[in-house]
């Protein structure tokens, strides 16, 4: 298995060129989890979000680990670069789930992120509170997390009588 440090600035390159990035999560210390829906890529390609919450949306759960995996789509047809790049994300997630050390050391992954139970009720307190305070029946938070090279975001949101959810995942990557 090849690892290597990734620079921002390598990264960022990269994002311009035939690369897309993968959102892959594991919640409650369970398995890796694919969505398989690429990034939209924005800011001259320094950064990338969902930008529909029919993209990506799932309740709080009590731990959070996502990773963002750069996926090179050198291919030639459309139905080939889904299922080559199918495999490829199931491929690194088998490595993320086999490495014994900082995933981030991983040559694919470009960042990522653990967060623990107390930090998530924080949030769903947050949105509690928030709630109440507007007399609305839905409320939403926008997170953003630094992290080492740049910084994650991940909407949460809170409707009456339901429970919170997460949803649009967005990065950045430091210049």
């Amino acid at each position: 298995m090849s690892t290597s440090t990734y620079t921002t600035d390598r990264i960022i390159q990269e994002m311009q060129a035939d690369v897309e990035y993968y959102y892959v999560i594991r919640k409650n210390d369970g398995e890796w989890v694919p969505i398989i829906r690429p990034f939209i890529k924005t800011k001259e390609g320094s950064s990338g979000e969902f930008i529909t919450a029919n993209w990506f949306k799932a309740h709080i759960p009590k731990s959070l680990e996502y990773a963002i995996l750069k996926i090179n789509t050198e291919y030639t047809t459309t139905r080939s670069k889904s299922v080559k790049t199918t495999f490829k994300i199931l491929d690194y997630i088998e490595k993320i789930s086999n490495c014994s050390g900082d995933i981030n050391t991983l040559d694919f992954v470009i960042m990522s992120q653990q967060f623990n139970n107390d930090y998530l009720k924080t949030i769903e307190s947050r949105l509690t509170e928030k709630l109440g305070k507007e007399n609305t029946d839905t409320t939403s938070l926008h997170i953003t997390m630094p992290n080492k090279r740049g910084t994650f975001g991940m909407t949460f949101g809170l409707r009456k009588g339901e429970r919170p959810c997460m949803y649009c995942p967005c990065f950045d990557l430091y210049p």
